[in-house]
């Protein structure tokens, strides 16, 4: 069979593949003690692993009862995350009032994302999953007061702003600006910032199956400029986004419109929300003040102005 490539890249299982085995297959017999020095090296890091994951887990097993571990990177220079999904959930904790504790040790899941959680052993992943098993074990209930209709533009809200809006973030960050305001919010060793730009190509990709990659950065920019405008139209003069006190749908926009904010200098998001949409600098300082009143302690400099 003819080798046959995918639409993005790698060819289906076919001659290509036998070849390749082949290849190796050989390269292995002809280099014994390279194959066993690689298989050794293997080998041992794969006990160092598992010895490793084995203290870990000793660790947070003996954080005590109902105490959440989450499991992210360390604090950047201007916020207490550079990933707006960790940030969502320390303000959730925040808002629930529910003591937990840093693992910055192992910060990618299960699921091969960040952040996660552990709570008494069980491992749980994804940051919405995470606000609803926790809002359900604690029984305490943030949004019980809202009207359903109002529930429901929350939740599309949400949606939006971490499946649309989200986008943009890391089409400015890694694409549109290089990272160079992201290397000043965030003190990345110098062999991340190569695997970082290494991945240029790999984001770009993610970033067309999504759909925004699809169009120029003036197209993007107009489409993301209406979830702009739309949540500050929502949001109006009222100090939160249900009003008066913040809610659970607060912790998802607040740890977006951060980022925007504390790490996207120069970025025509923050030239919105400085601009016609200043009520949401306004919301973020808000939310900031009033359940990170520690935002000081928690940055490493907390005096950096980007």
């Amino acid at each position: 069979m003819a080798c046959a490539w995918q639409t993005y890249g790698g060819p289906w299982v076919g001659r290509c593949s036998t070849k390749a085995t082949g290849r190796l297959f050989r390269f292995m017999m002809e280099h014994k003690k390279i194959t066993i020095t690689v298989a050794v090296i293997a080998g041992g890091f794969k006990i160092w692993q598992v010895m490793n994951v084995r203290k870990l887990r000793a660790k947070w097993d003996n954080i005590g009862r109902d105490v959440v571990v989450l499991h992210t990177i360390k604090p950047g220079n201007t916020v207490p995350s550079i990933t707006p999904f960790a940030l969502k959930l320390e303000t959730f904790f925040r808002l629930m009032d529910i003591k937990y504790e840093y693992d910055y040790a192992m910060p990618m899941g299960p699921k091969n994302k960040v952040p996660w959680i552990t709570l008494n052993g069980t491992d749980y992943t994804d940051s919405e999953l995470i606000v609803e098993k926790l809002q359900t074990h604690f029984r305490k209930y943030p949004d019980a007061d809202v009207p359903a209709q109002d529930r429901a533009v929350g939740q599309a809200m949400r949606v939006m702003v971490e499946e649309h809006l989200y986008w943009g973030l890391v089409s400015w960050r890694y694409l549109e600006d290089d990272m160079k305001a992201l290397q000043k919010a965030f003190d990345m060793p110098f062999i991340m910032m190569v695997m970082f730009k290494m991945g240029t190509k790999y984001l770009k990709k993610m970033l067309y199956i999504q759909g925004l990659g699809r169009h120029s950065i003036s197209e993007l920019h107009s489409l993301l400029k209406a979830d702009v405008a739309a949540l500050s139209n929502y949001l109006g003069d009222k100090e939160f986004m249900y009003g008066s006190e913040p809610h659970v749908v607060d912790c998802a926009v607040f740890g977006m419109l951060a980022q925007i904010l504390y790490t996207c200098p120069d970025s025509v998001y923050i030239a919105w929300m400085q601009g016609e949409y200043s009520n949401l600098s306004a919301y973020t300082e808000r939310m900031r003040l009033r359940l990170w009143p520690d935002w000081e302690q928690r940055v490493k400099k907390p005096m950096l102005i980007l």
